[in-house]
């Protein structure tokens, strides 16, 4: 089994619909977790994925995505993990770990925010195994209870 982890072109319609592909299957995973009918994340077309501003970053397994993580740059070595999921065929195989450490190795920042729902204790799980701390807790717009953790890179 080769994965092979690189920066995807999420503005090719082909590259943004598989993105979407893995993106729809890993949130409705979540969506059912969180027993939210309506998730904000499944809103979001195929379009969008290619309007977007941030990079998006992508493990294969031969020719199938197999996992994905959206990078926001908020300001000088400041980054925001925006997204990380997994094909729930690959679920608990290490990919949203190794995708995550990978991703991290190749971008310069001093400090990496990420936001979850305080009930999805996987994700809170395996950031906190990656070196993330709890900042804050919030709810957003639609009532979902949040969680924001950071890991800041000592030099």
């Amino acid at each position: 089994m080769i994965y092979c982890g690189k920066k995807l072109d999420h503005r090719q319609y082909k590259v943004a619909k598989q993105i979407y592909s893995v993106w729809r299957r890993s949130y409705r995973i979540e969506a059912d977790l969180l027993d939210i009918e309506d998730f904000p994340p499944l809103r979001r077309s195929v379009n969008q994925i290619m309007a977007a501003e941030s990079d998006f970053y992508g493990y294969w397994q031969e020719e199938r995505l197999t996992a994905v993580s959206e990078i926001e740059h908020l300001e000088a070595q400041h980054i925001h993990i925006a997204a990380l999921v997994v094909d729930p065929d690959f679920f608990r195989k290490g990919l949203a770990s190794r995708l995550l450490t990978e991703v991290l190795d190749l971008l310069d920042w001093r400090r990496v925010t990420v936001d979850t729902a305080v009930a999805n204790i996987p994700a809170i799980n395996l950031y906190k195994k990656l070196g993330f701390t709890p900042l804050k807790q919030w709810q957003t717009p639609d009532n979902i209870p949040m969680i924001t953790l950071y890991r800041e890179q000592v030099l």
